[in-house]
């Protein structure tokens, strides 16, 4: 019988139960959850309060408190990580995990500026450990459709993205992670200027150039407005509306197409994390069009074009990747 994937779970919030759910039912064969860990002893109460009423046989991983990290790892033999805390503590508790002796699964985004690249760029070389990002967004239906239609050459080569995307209040760009990931992965290319603006009456507006040629023109929006997001190529466009209709317009061609996009449009996050669930714990079971998920390459490319732009907002000027961050290849 092979031998069970042993995971500890860092953060108990709500994001961690999905991971919860996830590992008691649908991939308890291969995977099995061995201990948490969260500095707060509240939050461990409740969490295993929570997992006592989906486990069947009603018993609870092994607890840790804050410093316990590289002990649990130790002492559980902990084989991966799974970190669902507070943005501004991933980089350093990756790193820690890496150096621990555990792979590791971080929600994104994998780090809030250059400095953590680096340290996790460092810790992955010293310890021969993998990082992978979890990325829900490339498994949503209508996302996977537009990097499908993409890739074929749906819109022949790309020059632009223009994107409008509900954000919120978001200063450090953490959640756009997900949004300039998913715009890295359709171009399947690499940012290297970043340029971003704002005003007391005008968004956050962010301009990356890429190595290939494209350009991405960033907007974000209040969050009850919906995204919408243009591709131009030299051969068309493409438009994905509430990330729900992908609508293809061809040069010379008069009428537009509509793109089939594969999987339910009432429930997307849900089924993005079923997916990614299914790439994070079966991997060997992931085959096209379910993208397998992103290594740590892709989550330092996503947190650069964030760090690149809060760097360009406080001084006024564009920021080459490449001198910002010579962690990110």
């Amino acid at each position: 019988m092979t031998r069970r994937t042993r995971y500890a779970l860092i953060g108990t919030g709500d994001r961690a139960r999905a991971y919860v759910r996830a590992l008691l039912h649908e991939h308890r064969e291969p995977a099995e959850l061995i201990a948490l860990l969260d500095a707060v002893p509240v939050h461990l109460d409740r969490f295993e309060d929570y997992i006592r009423g989906l486990a069947a046989d009603g018993r609870s991983p092994v607890r840790y408190g804050a410093g316990g990290l590289e002990r649990m790892i130790d002492e559980q033999k902990i084989d991966r990580v799974i970190l669902t805390t507070p943005d501004p503590t991933h980089a350093d508790l990756t790193c820690r995990s890496l150096l621990a002796g555990a792979d590791v699964i971080v929600e994104p985004p994998l780090t809030m500026d250059d400095a953590g690249a680096r340290r996790i760029a460092s810790a992955i070389e010293a310890s021969g450990r993998e990082v992978v990002v979890a990325f829900n967004q490339r498994h949503a239906p209508a996302n996977t459709a537009l990097r499908e239609l993409l890739s074929a050459g749906g819109v022949g080569r790309i020059t632009a993205v223009r994107a409008e995307w509900p954000s919120g209040r978001d200063p450090l760009l953490a959640q756009a992670s997900h949004h300039f990931d998913l715009v890295n992965w359709w171009l399947d290319d690499v940012p290297a200027r970043v340029s971003a603006t704002a005003g007391d009456d005008l968004p956050l507006a962010v301009t990356v150039a890429y190595r290939g040629g494209a350009t991405l023109h960033y907007t974000r929006r209040a969050e009850d407005e919906p995204l919408r997001l243009v591709v131009d190529g030299t051969e068309g466009t493409v438009e994905l509306a509430r990330e729900e209709r992908l609508t293809l317009r061809r040069h010379g061609v008069a009428e537009a197409q509509e793109v089939p996009i594969a999987g339910p449009a009432t429930d997307a996050d849900a089924d993005a994390d079923t997916r990614l669930f299914h790439a994070l714990f079966r991997p060997r079971e992931t085959e096209p069009p379910v993208p397998r998920v992103p290594d740590v390459t892709a989550g330092l490319n996503a947190a650069a074009i964030g760090a690149a732009a809060v760097r360009s907002l406080a001084a006024g000027l564009p920021v080459d990747i490449a001198e910002l961050d010579p962690a990110v290849p």
